[in-house]
């Protein structure tokens, strides 16, 4: 059996169905030791490459709960 371990910081993208391409960020916070995943929408910069809107703005966030089966 494998055992799980989340991550302190672990970060990958997404395409949505609609084909918009947001960040992800898997991490456990500091403060309180809650598991979180992060959704934060991304843009082209002037460079032509993709970056993350961190600023808080269009960002949603979601407490992970573990449940036992």
């Amino acid at each position: 059996m494998t055992e799980f371990k989340w991550q302190n910081d672990n970060w990958t993208s997404i395409e949505t169905e609609e084909g918009q391409v947001w960040d992800m960020n898997l991490y456990k916070d500091d403060t309180t030791g809650e598991c979180k995943l992060v959704f934060y929408p991304t843009f082209i910069n002037d460079k032509g490459l993709r970056e993350s809107e961190t600023s808080g703005v269009g960002s949603k966030v979601y407490k992970v709960i573990e449940e036992t089966r």
